[in-house]
């Protein structure tokens, strides 16, 4: 079991939507972190968050996604 991560976490898929802050990973990580959640669980099935199919090709957009979650 991972042992870096140090508070609690929250699934993003309950609270993602059309409406700001909760429409975009940069926004919707941003509002989870200001409640004091520590890391969060992104659904892949959700494209106003992340792009699977770009995230399967691309090492650069996954450390973009990485940058917008640290």
């Amino acid at each position: 079991m991972p042992t870096t991560m140090k508070g609690p976490g929250l699934f993003l898929a309950q609270f993602a939507g059309d409406a700001a802050p909760f429409n975009s990973l940069a926004s919707i990580t941003k509002w989870a972190a200001g409640l004091g959640y520590k890391g969060v669980q992104i659904p892949t099935w959700d494209g106003r968050l992340f792009d699977l199919k770009k995230a399967a090709s691309s090492k650069t957009y996954c450390d973009e996604v990485k940058g917008i979650c640290t």
